[in-house]
């Protein structure tokens, strides 16, 4: 009788290490980088209440939805005062390429204008950020 209430507890002493472990291996791969792939930011010639905004693209969490056959990055792009992408005016963004992604990317280009942004890809998907949206302590 001893070896079986050992025996069930090495398992369950097992089995909540496993656990824990696996808890953690997953939060860390799947939090979000925050890893600031392009940026851009505010020409001189274009002011708003302050001056100093970028849009940058980001790395965000892992999207499983493909899994267990694919699981890619999610991206983001945002709309920060200065250069921290922790905030700001942020969406999930969705890229179409067909080669390496981090080069498509870095041929994108960013249009300021008075009314706000617009982030253009280089086959023409434009997203356009209205200025108040991230102006005015968003």
């Amino acid at each position: 009788m001893k070896w079986i209430l050992k025996a069930f507890f090495w398992i369950l002493a097992f089995a909540i290490v496993s656990g824990i472990v696996s808890l953690v291996v997953l939060y860390t791969a799947t939090r979000p980088t925050l890893r600031v792939i392009w940026q851009n930011c505010q020409p001189e010639t274009i002011t708003y209440d302050h001056n100093g905004y970028c849009i940058a693209v980001i790395e965000r969490d892992l999207d499983f939805s493909g899994w267990p056959l694919y699981v890619d990055r999610r991206h983001a792009i945002v709309v920060t005062w200065g250069t921290q992408t922790n905030y700001g005016h942020m969406i999930d963004y969705s890229f179409t390429y067909n080669s390496n992604l981090e080069d498509y990317i870095n041929q994108s280009q960013a249009e300021w204008t008075q009314d706000g942004v617009t982030f253009v890809e280089q086959d023409g998907h434009r997203l356009f950020f209205p200025s108040s949206m991230f102006t005015g302590g968003r």
